[in-house]
């Protein structure tokens, strides 16, 4: 019993490290984009608070709000989202020694593929993915989803 409930709690912390990964992946596929989705997102939320109207409610506490009022909590949660996973890939590029600066570089700002990343670098694409892993797993830690 204690060994079938062992196995069953390895097997349900794999499929969580496995989804943190693929998160922290399309974070740093989408790291490009931050920027500009962070202003977008900042000015959707000063556009949600001029939508306020004299006769509208001002809120009304507990779970039971407004649509504007879980639009702009939705968008606050999402910009907060968007800065901390940012923070935390500019930190982990900070830490990382200058190979793999250079493949973060290529792989995630300018987007080359993995044959040109690799022979760019003259590696392997074994060593690509041990790289990437790498630079996933610092993410990860970065933004405390990974020990």
């Amino acid at each position: 019993m204690k060994r079938e409930l062992k196995r069953l709690e390895k097997i349900r912390r794999v499929k969580q490290i496995k989804r943190w990964k693929m998160k922290i992946q399309n974070d740093l596929n989408n790291y490009i984009f931050f920027e500009k989705e962070i202003a977008e997102k900042e000015d959707e939320n000063i556009g949600i608070g001029a939508q306020v109207i004299d006769d509208m409610p001002k809120g009304q506490g507990g779970d039971c709000k407004s649509k504007t009022e879980q639009q702009a909590l939705r968008l606050i949660h999402e910009l907060e989202e968007l800065r901390r996973a940012k923070k935390a890939i500019e930190k982990a590029v900070e830490e990382m020694n200058n190979d793999t600066k250079d493949y973060f570089y290529m792989r995630y700002e300018k987007e080359f593929t993995l044959v040109k990343i690799c022979r760019e670098l003259f590696i392997t694409d074994r060593t690509y993915r041990r790289i990437n892993n790498r630079i996933i797993e610092k993410v990860g830690k970065e933004m405390g989803l990974i020990d």
